[in-house]
């Protein structure tokens, strides 16, 4: 067993009940546009380097500004625990907007053998 390997799964554990997804999934626009949840993803930053290898974090300790540190952490994590992640370009209907629809990505995320079903 990997040192610190529990640790680093109730780190993921937490990350996949914060984004609280219906159907293994979340849209990238609606956590741009959730401050809370980006807020409770960054919080686990001194976990993460507590418990993972400063190369498996190299976002943290770039030199150049990350836009979406929240989505580093995402990618980082669940790719660390094997987790599957596959991204969809898709256009959601909105009213509210000039073109009738928004253009985003949908992130499904499954759990190491867990059956993909999209």
């Amino acid at each position: 067993m990997n040192k610190f390997s529990e640790e680093k799964q109730e780190i993921g554990n937490k990350i996949y009940e914060i984004l609280n997804m219906k159907d293994n999934y979340f849209l990238l626009h609606e956590l741009d546009h959730d401050i809370d949840k980006q807020e409770k993803i960054l919080s686990v930053i001194p976990d993460l380097e507590k418990y993972f290898k400063t190369r498996e974090l190299s976002f943290l300790h770039c030199n150049k500004k990350v836009v979406k540190p929240y989505m580093s952490i995402i990618r980082c994590v669940f790719k660390y625990l094997q987790y599957s992640i596959i991204v969809q370009t898709v256009n959601i209907k909105r009213e509210d907007i000039d073109r009738g629809f928004l253009r985003t990505q949908k992130y499904y995320i499954f759990k190491p053998n867990e059956t993909i079903i999209i």
